[in-house]
């Protein structure tokens, strides 16, 4: 809702209205590939891909995980993951993604935002060294605010170098059908990453998905363009 008075208009975004539009045409599955994407771009910032990396998948049928190791994001960056407009500062050479500009598309898809069956998000990153993580959770209640601000809590539970993104929805977003279809995605989509011969990259990158390890896909030439090239 936007007010208006005799001397002014009001031209701030309606909250909800914006993130249903920027994500309703993605699927799950690029949902999931843009978090990847992320993961992926953070390695490669944090260890110029010269450290093992894992990427972490679970998901049942309303609600997503997606884990890294790949190392941690800055408690000061950490709201790029979700903030419209932000972005995280100084993309790492072969960066693959927009570097933190799909976290919020894929955050509001995971959730079924646009079938209004939103019901959480928690985000939280620990970087090496530091003493716990920080993080912020999102609920249906926040995209009805026109308050923005979200507290910004502290997890002991999560390790150094690692970042976590739990996605909840209401209802029934994935089957067995597009979880396969996931699978078969990782395995094509990242095929250089996985078979270790991605640009610049010198140690193993994994995903695994549920309890299986995503391997890469024979015959497969290809893996992302890196931008600048």
């Amino acid at each position: 809702f936007h007010s208006m008075t005799d001397d002014t208009y009001d031209l701030s975004p309606d909250k909800l209205e914006m993130f249903k539009s920027q994500s309703e045409d993605l699927s799950l599955i690029d949902a999931v590939k843009e978090l990847v994407d992320n993961a992926i771009d953070n390695w490669t910032r944090t260890t110029e891909r010269d450290k093992a990396a894992t990427v972490r998948i679970d998901i049942d049928e309303s609600t997503t995980r997606v884990w890294d190791n790949t190392g941690g994001v800055p408690s000061e960056e950490i709201q790029a993951l979700f903030a419209p407009g932000e972005a995280r500062e100084e993309p790492p050479e072969w960066s693959i993604g927009g570097y933190a500009l799909g976290a919020k598309k894929a955050i509001s898809r995971l959730g079924g935002l646009g079938e209004g069956t939103f019901n959480l998000a928690h985000i939280k990153s620990r970087t090496p060294k530091a003493e716990k993580a920080y993080g912020y959770n999102i609920d249906r209640d926040w995209f009805e605010k026109s308050d923005w601000d979200v507290e910004r809590k502290k997890f002991s539970s999560l390790q150094e170098g690692c970042t976590e993104v739990i996605v909840g929805a209401s209802e029934q977003l994935w089957d067995d059908d597009n979880v396969l279809e996931l699978q078969r995605e990782l395995s094509r989509t990242y095929t250089k990453f996985l078979a270790g011969d991605a640009q610049g990259q010198s140690t193993d990158f994994k995903i695994v998905l549920g309890s299986e390890e995503i391997e890469p896909t024979k015959g497969v030439e290809w893996s992302y363009i890196t931008l600048g090239n």
